[in-house]
């Protein structure tokens, strides 16, 4: 088992006639999941109309995707797609335009009564290598809306 970095694979063959060639490549090894962290809104904070909402994301060698999924706590905690928003960047990222008025987002969110929402939004980020991390494990954004 190789450990992580950065190695080269050199390819040697010679044929009956004694004629060599060789070749190379690098290949990076990477068993590192990404991270993220939300910045904003702040966790528990409670937020109305258009938002924006916005965090970091990073990887060790380089990041390939970035998600994001409602938890609709209505139907037993199934991610959604957003219904609304705008997602851009990777490693310092935003979702412009998320309306909390949405009829559908608000169909997802638990219900505190008195006009009070409480929305959760999950991440999902991976890396080139396949490695993926995702903030089901109590990273979560709670937010409340109003």
């Amino acid at each position: 088992s190789f450990g992580e970095g950065l190695y080269q694979v050199i390819l040697r063959s010679q044929d009956s006639g004694g004629n060599t060639r060789e070749d190379s490549i690098q290949i990076y090894v990477d068993k590192t999941p990404p991270t993220l962290s939300f910045t904003s809104p702040a966790p528990a904070s409670t937020r109305n109309n258009i938002i924006g909402i916005s965090g970091t994301s990073g990887d060790n060698y380089s990041l390939a995707s970035l998600a994001f999924r409602i938890v609709d706590v209505n139907s037993g905690n199934i991610e959604r797609t957003l219904p609304t928003g705008l997602v851009s960047g990777v490693s310092n990222w935003n979702i412009l335009g998320f309306d909390t008025r949405d009829a559908t987002l608000l169909s997802y969110a638990a219900n505190l009564g008195g006009g009070v929402y409480e929305l959760t939004l999950r991440a999902i980020v991976t890396d080139q290598a396949g490695n993926s991390y995702t903030t089901a494990g109590g990273d979560d954004l709670i937010f409340r809306i109003d």
